[in-house]
């Protein structure tokens, strides 16, 4: 097993081999790097922003692609209001698991390509859009194939500028615990919203599910509630807010979560929070 490390354009010109002597990130390099890893490698992104799209395609072994810090790495791309949100391909190969740890991604969605043999493994992540965006259809995070992916202690905020569109488009067996969504449409008060793949199948534990107040979401096709344990349910339609009736899942608080600023993709909690040592 042996570790690499990359830097922003102009803070690394070095083989990549320690922490002193980061490589500069490009596709270019990163391809190659991506060639020659080993399973149980470690990359490791220096603190910065990187102003590019990442290709986590095809790596022939299952890694671990790292912020040195957690949240002090973050690719990004810059978007204007009605521009697409950028795809980010977490694509393994068969027999291999891409695990992603403290990296931020700014107006990028991660679109995961998993089956029973090939997974993705995502923690500490902090995704978010700055306006209003575009995604044909596929929300924050899009995936396909039929794999068991994990999603633990990351956060989403998601401002779209489509109506009739879905959140997140993901299989019924994925893995989230301690994940925050925040999802705003209030820019288009025609937007009917919807959410794929949360079902009995889904783990979704002591995670935060909310939304501004215009936004208008279909209560035919969110019966998430229902599995939920030990979550915060806000704005989420009438099928998920009703704690207390049918469809509250186990030990559910139904409040809002008060962000300290999702605008920005801050979904930490205010300490007046009803969300904080609550659900339990």
């Amino acid at each position: 097993m042996a570790d690499h490390y990359f830097a922003v354009a102009g803070y690394g010109a070095g083989t990549g081999a320690d922490v002193d002597n980061p490589e500069t990130f490009s596709t270019v390099n990163f391809a190659a790097i991506k060639a020659g890893v080993s399973a149980g490698d470690i990359i490791y992104f220096l603190d910065g922003d990187y102003n590019h799209t990442p290709d986590f395609r095809y790596f022939a072994n299952s890694v671990t692609l790292k912020s040195l810090n957690v949240g002090g790495a973050k690719f990004y791309i810059a978007k204007v209001s009605g521009d697409a949100l950028q795809e980010l391909y977490f694509w393994p190969n068969a027999n291999t698991i891409l695990t992603f740890d403290g990296l931020k991604f700014e107006n990028m969605k991660p679109w995961i390509a998993s089956d029973a043999s090939k997974w993705c493994i995502l923690k500490n992540c902090t995704i978010y859009t700055t306006t209003d965006l575009t995604s044909a259809g596929r929300g924050i995070m899009r995936q396909n194939g039929g794999g068991t992916n994990t999603v633990h202690d990351c956060s989403f905020n998601y401002i779209s500028a489509e109506t009739n569109t879905l959140l997140i488009q993901c299989a019924a067996n994925f893995d989230f615990q301690r994940c925050s969504f925040n999802f705003d449409l209030s820019n288009h008060s025609a937007s009917l919203a919807t959410i794929q793949g949360f079902s009995n199948s889904t783990t979704l534990k002591n995670c935060i599910m909310s939304a501004d107040s215009s936004t208008y979401i279909n209560p035919a096709n969110l019966d998430f509630a229902n599995v939920g344990v030990n979550c915060c349910v806000h704005n989420m339609g009438a099928l998920n807010d009703q704690g207390g009736g049918t469809g509250d899942g186990t030990n559910n608080v139904f409040a809002d979560p008060q962000f300290v600023n999702p605008t920005t993709g801050d979904l930490r909690l205010r300490p007046s929070s009803p969300c904080i040592n609550a659900g339990a």
